[in-house]
């Protein structure tokens, strides 16, 4: 099994950008025909609720699978532990979430604030 991927960022920042490698049935995802790529972040307690859904740039080449999301302020505005996915949208009208088989962790950190 893949080791789930993590992610932690200060309450309030936006940077750096969030880069990810998609990998699909154990190669990089290709996201040549991709038409949407999102990032969906839900609390990490029952019950789940949206906290946001933000779109990623594909970083060249697409064949990659490489992502890069730019943190909009409220998407880190309360500290906590958050559960993420990444949706793509293909231009056949299918839709894959990643990572398999588990979901991205996110810690938004408490600042000194």
């Amino acid at each position: 099994m893949r080791k789930p991927v993590t992610v932690a960022i200060k309450r309030d920042a936006t940077y750096p950008p969030l880069l990810l490698q998609l990998v699909s049935h154990g190669q990089a995802a290709d996201l040549t025909t991709a038409v949407g790529v999102e990032l969906r972040m839900h609390t990490d307690t029952a019950p789940r609720t949206r906290k946001f859904v933000g779109a990623f740039a594909i970083v060249d080449p697409p064949t990659l699978g490489l992502v890069m999301y730019a943190w909009q302020p409220s998407d880190t505005d309360t500290a906590g532990d958050y559960l993420a996915e990444v949706r793509i949208l293909y231009d056949d009208g299918t839709t894959e979430r990643l990572p398999e088989p588990s979901f991205i962790r996110v810690h938004i950190d408490a600042d000194l604030d």
